[in-house]
């Protein structure tokens, strides 16, 4: 069984996954629906509105929930990106006046942080930030964390290994741009390669890249690359539409390969490593913005917000079942 939390109707929800079943658990009045919920064991964390404080609730597999608690960052740091896990470990990462990545346990009594950079660390990011984090497994180290820096040139990476006891220092790594002004967007690591979607501009002409590095940062590959000048904002104030195209927002990988992106308007985007192929499952007058993945990451669950934003209970979920076929 998978439980997952992403918008329905007009409000977060949790829901639970099983043989190809999608149940509504119970929803969530007080979790903003424009920011990501990240779902842990036993606990559910989102950003406050100001992205200075988060918001954690426990949840129950029968629906009942918690009494949501305000966990403020340190102080003048901003949130950025969360990662949870199953054992309600939980990761901020943000910016000050220089990148920020902490640490907490959930599940203890008085609850603090623990800054996983050091000084040394940090040497010469000033004015930097942590905006991606992304969690596997390695067969030699174990559980490896990847905190990724996407402001301003160059960017950086930190890799942390976990021991026994703690995680152990980071090794920092530099990741080479393939554009101007590129920047990384969302961050995808499986047990042997790390999937990146990144940004970047040049004389007007604004790119989107899926980029493959393995799990050392030794190799990458550009796998994709598409022009976004027809995805830049075409909001107006009258009718308050969506961005046209592509718009490429999140990734996840599946176990069969396929790497797959909620695009805005273009819908699901999937990437085949075999053929090296990109397709778009596009639904009208819908725009795909947040992915989860289910039944061991051969699933995925996908977000759409209407359009119209008269539309009251303006988002709506769709199960994409991955056996080879798609």
């Amino acid at each position: 069984m998978d439980y997952i939390v992403l918008p329905y109707g007009d409000r977060q929800t949790l829901f639970s996954y099983s043989k190809g079943n999608l149940t509504p658990i119970t929803n969530f009045p007080m979790l903003s629906i424009s920011n990501r919920v990240e779902i842990s064991g036993n606990f559910l964390v989102t950003y406050s509105t100001c992205k200075r404080a988060l918001i954690v609730q426990q949840w129950f597999i029968t629906g009942r929930v918690g009494v949501p608690e305000v966990v403020e960052l340190p102080k003048e740091v901003t949130g950025e990106c969360i990662l949870v896990t199953d054992s309600d470990e939980l990761f901020v990462g943000g910016k000050s006046n220089r990148p920020w990545l902490g640490r907490m346990n959930l599940q203890d009594q008085t609850r603090s942080w623990e800054s996983l950079l050091s000084d040394q660390d940090l040497e010469n990011a000033a004015h930097k930030g942590i905006d991606a984090l992304s969690l596997s497994f390695d067969l030699d180290w174990g559980p490896r964390l990847i905190a990724y820096d996407n402001l301003l040139l160059p960017l950086y990476a930190w890799i942390f290994n976990k021991t026994d006891l703690s995680w152990n220092k980071p090794k920092r790594i530099e990741i080479q741009p393939v554009y101007t002004y590129e920047h990384i967007v969302s961050a995808f690591a499986t047990n042997d390669d790390v999937y990146l979607i990144t940004n970047g501009i040049n004389h007007g002409t604004s790119m989107q890249f899926l980029r493959c590095f393995d799990k050392n940062f030794n190799h990458s590959n550009l796998l994709f690359e598409e022009t976004s000048t027809d995805f830049l904002s075409d909001r107006s104030e009258v009718t308050n539409t969506y961005e046209r195209g592509a718009d490429w927002l999140q990734l996840v990988s599946t176990q069969d390969g396929k790497v797959l992106i909620v695009a805005g308007n273009a819908g699901l985007g999937i990437y085949d490593t075999t053929t090296s192929e990109m397709k778009y499952l596009k639904r009208e007058g819908k725009s795909a913005r947040f992915i989860s993945l289910v039944d061991l990451d051969s699933s995925a669950v996908v977000a759409f917000e209407d359009t119209y934003e008269t539309n009251p209970n303006r988002w709506s979920i769709e199960v994409f079942e991955f056996n080879g076929s798609i």
